[in-house]
């Protein structure tokens, strides 16, 4: 039993190395969605580049051409915070926080509203997202 549970220590305590060695791998890999992003299966066709120093610009591709610019804050739990900076409108211009938990997997990223008051916003980041 002695030689069983020792075992399982040894077990434990290399997991718990790896995992940590694991952890400072991903945090060095910098933004998790830094790239080029388009609508995928959307009404509205609309691109979204993070970039890694956490700015972002996002173009609509409609007739008036709204572009938006900001900056993103990234929680360790899988959220982001939108925030305008300069916007093609006032609604787009407009700096009011917009915070969402982001999900994921392969090259697709979806985001869930958590807190937003803009409405143009909530309905942009209801699309699922490609990278490009």
């Amino acid at each position: 039993m002695h030689k069983y549970l020792s075992f399982l220590g040894l077990v434990f305590a290399f997991w718990a190395c790896t995992d940590e060695a694991d952890q400072s791998t991903n945090e060095t890999k910098g933004h998790p969605l830094a790239g080029q992003w388009a609508t995928l299966n959307f009404p509205i066709e609309a691109s979204l580049q993070i970039n890694e120093d956490s700015t972002f610009h996002v173009d609509l591709m409609i007739s008036s051409g709204i572009e938006i610019q900001g900056i993103t804050e990234l929680n360790p739990d899988n959220r982001i915070t939108f925030m305008n900076t300069v916007g093609s409108d006032s609604v787009a211009s407009n700096p009011y926080p917009g915070v969402y938990e982001y999900s994921l997997l392969g090259d697709t990223v979806r985001f869930t509203r958590i807190d937003d008051t803009i409405s143009r916003r909530q309905f942009l980041l209801s699309a699922s997202w490609l990278r490009q």
